[in-house]
């Protein structure tokens, strides 16, 4: 399952290849190539760079907390080893920054003004599970790339939150690191 440039599986137009076109020597020369171009037509650099612009996301991974209480200790097994396929298919496409799963303990902080309080996390009927960072051309492609996820063929009460991941403030410029 590879995700190329249209957000389709299986294109032809890899993300890698458009990522890390200038790490290589063949990108070298598109580097080039497009440094004399741009002598005969100053907007084409515009043009070509627009189309290599990846936006990230954060896909939160909803589920209900008891969804896999039924789960025999094979069928664990079997969604585990799907979340690592999931996962390695993601990093092969270089969709993926980062994930992880989230542990069901921790504590809410609120307040203000130097008063805090601490309060246990509770569990509600849904939780958020893990999470995912990845990279994609737009939401329908991240959209296409959260719907392989294996909460989705194991559960029945999987959502993902597909959230863009905020890269700069416009209004200060402040461009947030990664």
């Amino acid at each position: 399952m590879f995700y190329g440039a249209t957000g389709h599986k299986d294109s032809e137009e890899g993300l890698f290849e458009k990522r890390n076109m200038f790490k290589s020597p063949i990108g070298f020369m598109k580097k080039i190539t497009l440094i004399l171009i741009s002598y005969l037509n100053p907007f084409y650099p515009v043009i070509f760079l627009k189309n290599m612009v990846m936006k990230e996301f954060m896909l939160l991974i909803h589920n209900d907390a008891d969804s896999k209480l039924a789960f025999t200790p094979e069928l664990e097994k079997e969604f585990l080893n799907a979340c690592k396929v999931y996962i390695e298919t993601l990093k092969e496409g270089d969709h993926l920054v980062s994930a992880q799963p989230l542990v069901r303990e921790g504590i809410m902080l609120s307040g203000h003004d130097g008063h805090w309080e601490k309060a246990p996390y509770r569990e509600n009927k849904e939780v958020i599970v893990g999470y995912y960072h990845i990279i994609a051309n737009d939401l329908d492609q991240a959209i296409a790339i959260a719907k392989d996820n294996p909460e989705f063929e194991y559960t029945r009460s999987a959502r993902v939150e597909i959230r863009p991941i905020k890269m700069k403030e416009e209004a200060t410029a402040y461009i947030y690191p990664k």
